[in-house]
C-alpha cells in the first residue's frame, strides 16, 4: 500500500496531446519565423497579393458584364441611384426647412382684422 501517487500508472490522453500540440506550436513558429525573415517570403507574399488583387478584378468586371447581359443594374449602378436619391432627399429637406419657416413666420403676426365679440357676463341680446 505505499504507492507513490507522483507518477500514475496510465498517461493522461489530455496532456500527451498538450505536449504535442506545445511543440508542434513551437516548432511551426521557429520555422515561420525564419521563412518570413528570407527577402523570397516578401517577393512571394508580393505576388500572391498582385495575383488577389487581379482575379478580384477580373471577377468583378466577370460579373459586371453578366449583369448588364442580365439587364440588372451593377453594385456601382445602384450606388450612383443612391447618391441621386441622398441629394433629392437633401433638398426637399431644404424646402421643407424654408416652407416651415416662412410659415411660423405668417402664423406669428397677430390677426388684428377680424372682429371680436364683447366679452361680457351676460348673453348678447337676441333679436
Amino acid at each position: 500500500m505505499g504507492r507513490c501517487m507522483s507518477k500514475p500508472i496510465v498517461p493522461d490522453p489530455a496532456e500527451m496531446f498538450r505536449d504535442m500540440l506545445g511543440k508542434w506550436e513551437k516548432a511551426s513558429n521557429e520555422m515561420a519565423n525564419t521563412a518570413m525573415q528570407s527577402s523570397e517570403f516578401g517577393r512571394a507574399l508580393h505576388q500572391m497579393t498582385n495575383a488577389s488583387l487581379a482575379v478580384q478584378n477580373a471577377t468583378s468586371d466577370a460579373m459586371a458584364k453578366l449583369l448588364l447581359g442580365m439587364n440588372l443594374p451593377s453594385r456601382a449602378d445602384l450606388l450612383s441611384v443612391a447618391a441621386q436619391v441622398q441629394a433629392v432627399d437633401d433638398r426637399l429637406a431644404r424646402i421643407e426647412a424654408l416652407l416651415l419657416q416662412s410659415t411660423s413666420a405668417t402664423i406669428a403676426t397677430p390677426r388684428t382684422t377680424m372682429p371680436r365679440p364683447p366679452r361680457t357676463r351676460k348673453p348678447a341680446a337676441t333679436k
